[in-house]
C-alpha cells in the first residue's frame, strides 16, 4: 500500500468518527446560540471603539486562520478594511474566540491521531492536521449561516450604526486569504435598468452571477427572471412590476420598501426571504415555497397565500 492508498483507505476508516463529530458540533452550535450571537455583536462596539472617527470602511472581514488551529486555537481574525482591502495600512484587527464552540474537536484530533499509527511511515502528522482543518472549515460553513441570518437586520445595530462605512461595504467569512461567502452586503448607488441588464446578459454563461446582488433604488419592469439564481439577493427600495420570478432560486432574498406590482412568484422558492415594507398589487404566491419567509403585517396580499403558506410563514410588525 502506497501513501495516496492508505490516506483513501484511513479516511473512509474514519468517516463514522468524523460524522460523529459534525452532529456533536451542531448540537453544541445550537445550544450556545445567544452566547456566539452576543459575542458577534460585540464585536461592532469594539471596532467601533477601536476605529478613528472618520475612517471609512469597506469590508468587515471574519477568517478563520490555519495557524491557529495547528496551537489547538480556535478563533477568528476580524479586520476592518477600507477599500484598499488587504493592502489598507489602516486595518483594525481583532479577535474573537471560538473555543466554547468546538468542544471536543481536540478529543477528536486524539483519537485520530492514535487511529494512525498502523500506517505510520505513509500517513504522518501533518495529515491529521490537515484533516482537523477541513472538519474546522466545514463547522465554519454552519456558523456562517447562522450568520447570515443574524446579519439580516445588521444596520439596526447601534454599534455597527456608528461605524462610518462607504456606500458599499460587505461582511464576509471565510478561511484566512482563502474560501470567502459574503454573510451581508450593501451598496447605496443608485441603480439603473442598464446596470441589470449587464448582468442578467451573464446568466447563461455564470448562473450565480445575479446571486448576493444589491440592488437600489432600481426601476425594474417587464422581464422574465423565472428559473434563475436570486439567493440572498436584495431589492431595497425598488420598484418592481411585470417581473416574472417563477420557479427562481429567491432564498434568503430581501424585498426592502419596495413597490412590487404585477409579479409572480409561482412556484418561487422563497424559503427565509424578508419582505419588508412593501406595497403590492396583483401579485401571485401560488404554490411557492415560502418556509421560514417573513413579511410585514402592513399590506400584506392576505388572500394569495394558502393554508399551507401561511403555517410556515412570519409576520414582523
Amino acid at each position: 500500500m502506497n501513501r495516496e492508498e492508505a490516506i483513501k483507505q484511513f479516511n473512509a476508516e474514519q468517516q463514522q468518527r468524523l460524522q460523529e463529530y459534525r452532529i456533536l458540533f451542531q448540537k453544541n452550535l445550537e445550544k450556545k446560540l445567544p452566547v456566539f450571537i452576543e459575542r458577534f455583536l460585540f464585536v461592532f462596539k469594539e471596532l467601533r471603539i477601536r476605529l478613528p472617527e472618520n475612517q471609512e470602511v469597506t469590508y468587515i472581514y471574519f477568517s478563520i486562520l490555519r495557524c491557529d488551529i495547528l496551537n489547538r486555537d480556535y478563533r477568528v481574525l476580524v479586520e476592518c478594511m477600507g477599500k484598499e482591502w488587504f493592502q489598507d495600512p489602516n486595518t483594525v484587527s481583532l479577535y474573537m474566540t471560538m473555543d466554547f464552540l468546538f468542544e471536543g474537536i481536540d478529543e477528536l484530533w486524539d483519537d485520530l491521531l492514535e487511529a494512525v499509527r498502523p500506517y505510520m511511515g505513509k500517513i504522518i502528522q501533518y495529515d491529521i492536521y490537515n484533516m482537523i482543518c477541513d472538519m474546522v472549515m466545514e463547522c465554519g460553513g454552519y456558523i456562517a449561516e447562522i450568520i447570515r441570518t443574524v446579519s439580516w437586520n445588521i444596520e439596526e445595530n447601534n454599534d455597527f450604526c456608528q461605524i462610518k462605512k462607504a456606500l458599499a461595504w460587505s461582511l464576509l467569512w471565510g478561511e484566512y486569504r482563502g474560501d470567502t461567502v459574503i454573510i451581508c452586503h450593501a451598496d447605496y448607488e443608485k441603480k439603473t435598468r442598464r446596470d441589470w441588464d449587464t448582468l442578467f446578459t451573464q446568466l447563461e454563461r455564470k448562473p450565480a452571477v445575479m446571486a448576493n446582488g444589491y440592488w437600489y433604488q432600481a426601476g425594474l419592469e417587464s422581464c422574465s427572471c423565472s428559473d434563475k439564481n436570486f439567493s440572498y439577493t436584495t431589492f431595497h427600495e425598488c420598484i418592481l412590476e411585470n417581473m416574472n420570478f417563477c420557479n427562481s432560486n429567491l432564498y434568503g432574498a430581501r424585498f426592502i420598501n419596495c413597490t412590487i406590482r404585477d409579479c409572480q412568484f409561482h412556484k418561487a422558492d422563497l424559503r427565509m426571504a424578508k419582505f419588508i415594507d412593501c406595497s403590492w398589487e396583483n401579485v401571485t404566491f401560488e404554490q411557492a415555497d415560502t418556509t421560514y419567509s417573513v413579511f410585514s403585517k402592513k399590506g400584506i396580499p392576505v388572500e394569495e397565500f394558502s393554508e399551507e403558506q401561511w403555517e410556515y410563514m412570519l409576520l414582523a410588525e
